[in-house]
């Protein structure tokens, strides 16, 4: 039997630097127009939208426990994420019906879809930017009806058979980073943010980069311990609901950097 992986544009495969510059054009003129709000949100999903992080249980519940010796290597600092997402992801079996069954059982944050939808009736873009998987990225943003300008994150292929593999069509985006998708790279891209504020929301270890490039950062998990270090202002919180509120007071006021609220602890080295 033939395979035909699961393709939908604009998750493709591309073979050189320039193909990958088309592609975030392409996604770019998808997005709203660059209105008079003041900033553009990117968000990580897995674990700071998602109550967990997808990837994760998805080899837990249909990987063999390779999945987990290839992961210490990766904690060890042996393998880089990418090597480690290509290695763990075709262990997983059953294909996307198995997969669906899964991602069915995993929530989003309550609060996300007020504060996508706040950010869509307002203007302001929100991108979200992963290392994750963008076919379950789209699958569970699909269920919860949350609609976002784009999803940056490594590409799922799903086979006729059941086999399923992982490409990196964000890769050549990285220069010397050896992450499946530099995070940093989509941040810093013109297309997507054209001197606008960056406000970076994200939780976990593949955050730790571009976290301490944000205009503002809102963090919950590790992330909030990788920012004190490095002497980052963050604002810690649990759910999107905290998030909305400071941004709406930071539209209202349109200034450089959000005032505190009471909802917010700022993290101060």
């Amino acid at each position: 039997m033939s395979q035909k992986p699961y393709s939908s544009n604009p998750f493709q495969t591309f073979a050189s630097p320039s193909s990958v510059s088309n592609a975030v054009s392409e996604l770019a003129k998808q997005a709203l127009p660059f209105g008079q709000s003041a900033f553009t949100v990117f968000c990580d999903f897995d674990g700071t939208v998602s109550l967990k992080d997808c990837t994760d249980t998805l080899l837990s519940a249909l990987a063999s426990a390779e999945w987990e010796s290839i992961e210490d290597e990766w904690v060890r600092g042996d393998i880089s994420s990418r090597e480690c997402l290509a290695r763990q992801i075709p262990l997983i079996e059953g294909g996307w019906p198995a997969i669906q069954r899964v991602l069915d059982t995993i929530e989003i944050d309550p609060a996300f879809p007020r504060f996508a939808q706040w950010c869509r009736s307002n203007g302001i873009r929100l991108f979200m930017v992963s290392e994750g998987l963008d076919r379950v990225i789209q699958y569970m943003l699909d269920k919860a009806g949350v609609r976002v300008d784009a999803i940056f994150a490594n590409h799922l292929v799903c086979h006729e058979d059941g086999q399923v593999d992982i490409e990196f069509p964000r890769a050549n985006l990285s220069g010397g980073c050896d992450a499946g998708l530099c995070k940093c790279a989509i941040l810093q891209n013109p297309l997507l943010n054209r001197h606008k504020q960056t406000i970076v929301i994200g939780d976990g270890r593949s955050d730790f980069c571009w976290s301490l490039e944000a205009d503002v950062l809102f963090a919950k998990g590790k992330l909030v311990a990788h920012a004190e270090s490095h002497q980052k202002e963050v604002y810690a919180f649990r759910q999107f609901d905290t998030v909305l509120a400071e941004l709406k007071h930071l539209q209202l006021q349109q200034m450089p950097l959000p005032q505190i609220t009471s909802e917010f602890e700022l993290v101060r080295s």
